[in-house]
């Protein structure tokens, strides 16, 4: 396989960002574990064999948990790119029958699988499988718990930064004596309301912007960590051994099987691993790529020249050629057979393939061009090679999808809207109407993620009433 720096440099950027994402919930654990494990009835037993015990039950928490659990298995689990609690429940009802509405298709497996070949043969039906795609009830139950799940993940990215914030700005408390616990409240809240407001960014931005932060905290307790053991108790590392966590309930007893809820306060933040999977991926690596309409045109035109190549093959000797398509190059757009792709600063529109497009919509492009200048891209055009031997068919699809592309693209999306019947209770009007919609109104639509311009946006949607 061809070596490519530009995947490589991708890739280092997205590993680059992680550590403003995932790893600094995770990273500032080490802040408030210690304080609320010894806390109330735990401060009477700080001996050194209870020390490090809690510190052994940390230690094989970090390993059981975001090591073996997370990286080891559940991050196998994902959905196409995609983490998270609904990205399962998705994958669970494309392979099982497990939806509540009958909107499962007979090829959602392999559409979902992104492969281009025969189709695989299916994995015998499990007792488990079986079992809930009779029962009704045992599927809303499962809907049930995705639901719950989903509420833990947000509730505790809501109470996690609190957590986090307040206990990095009382450590301001012991350098100067004269702030008050009023004070540190009110000084957190104002760096909470800071950090919330930076989400509109945007992942990219936000984690882009953290990542340095978080890394010279790593290296910081790193650095502190190593000269702690070595200089003042080397006999720490023998708190690796499970014994200790056998002799720190034998001497807490009762109080110690209250203080793992403090213990269970090291993981937190361990679940971005993989519910913010799909911002860390190669999936991650197309959308911030640019290209996908230029890749899209060539991946159309490698699939006509391969409908017109399949005739010639026989079934038995070319059983994949199905007519399925998948597009999955993620290198930068290139020439090929079919077209020949050349990148300019700008193409007006008058110096582009005449279209079918209106002059109305073409003043309105022209406007919305001129009013987002830095946003323009290097214009990729595609031209038909010269080739004699061509099939004529074949050069007139392909010219028509040139056409098409320099006519420009139209993204259609699905946005539906959601309101209570008239008949409905006050209590509901006042969540969907006025909860749900406020919701909808301030989060980051699709299109604003994925960086569609609005004068190419179509958006198709019904208003269901309940």
């Amino acid at each position: 396989m061809q070596f490519s720096w530009s995947i490589l440099s991708s890739n280092l950027l997205l590993a680059y960002q992680s550590f403003g994402v995932v790893y600094g919930d995770l990273s500032t654990s080490p802040l408030y574990v210690y304080t609320n494990t010894f806390a109330g009835k735990m401060q009477k037993h700080q001996n050194e064999e209870v020390i490090f015990g809690a510190f052994s039950l940390i230690f094989w928490t970090f390993t059981l948990i975001p090591l073996i659990k997370y990286i080891c298995i559940v991050l196998s689990a994902d959905d196409n790119g995609e983490g998270g609690t609904f990205a399962l429940y998705s994958l669970l009802c494309r392979h099982a029958k497990f939806s509540l509405l009958p909107n499962q298709q007979a090829a959602d497996e392999e559409l979902s699988a992104y492969k281009y070949g025969p189709s695989t043969q299916p994995f015998p039906s499990s007792p488990l499988k079986r079992f809930l795609e009779k029962h009704r009830r045992l599927r809303t139950v499962l809907l049930l718990v995705v639901l719950f799940g989903a509420c833990m993940v947000i509730g505790d990215g809501v109470l996690t930064p609190a957590i986090s914030v307040l206990s990095a700005v009382s450590g301001l408390q012991v350098a100067e004596n004269k702030l008050t616990n009023g004070e540190l409240v009110l000084l957190a809240c104002v760096i909470l309301v800071g950090l919330f407001a930076l989400q509109h960014c945007g992942t990219h931005k936000v984690a882009f912007m953290f990542a340095p932060i978080v890394i010279i905290w790593l290296v910081s307790i790193l650095s502190i960590g190593l000269y702690n053991i070595i200089h003042w108790n080397p006999k720490i590392l023998r708190a690796l051994s499970p014994h200790y966590i056998i002799k720190f309930f034998s001497q807490t007893g009762k109080d110690g099987w209250i203080s793992l809820g403090g213990v269970l306060l090291s993981i937190t933040g361990t679940e971005a691993m993989f519910a913010d999977l799909g911002h860390f991926t190669a999936l991650s690596i197309r959308r911030d790529d640019g290209n996908f309409e230029n890749k899209l045109i060539q991946s159309i035109a490698e699939f006509i020249q391969m409908e017109a190549v399949e005739p010639q093959f026989s079934s038995s000797e070319s059983p994949s050629l199905d007519g399925r398509m998948a597009v999955m190059s993620i290198n930068p757009v290139q020439s090929s057979l079919s077209l020949i792709a050349s990148e300019q600063d700008f193409v007006s529109i008058d110096e582009s393939i005449q279209s079918s497009r209106s002059l109305t919509l073409q003043s309105l492009r022209s406007a919305y061009d001129d009013e987002n200048p830095q946003i323009r891209r290097r214009h990729v055009r595609f031209q038909l090679p010269s080739n004699p031997g061509m099939d004529p068919s074949v050069r007139e699809e392909l010219m028509d999808l040139v056409q098409a592309k320099e006519a420009g693209v139209a993204y259609i999306m699905g946005h539906s809207y959601v309101k209570a019947r008239r008949t409905s209770s006050f209590l509901k009007k006042l969540a969907i109407d006025i909860g749900y919609s406020f919701l909808r109104k301030n989060c980051r639509g699709p299109a604003v993620a994925l960086n569609i311009p609005h004068i190419s946006l179509i958006e198709v949607g019904m208003i269901y009433y309940v």
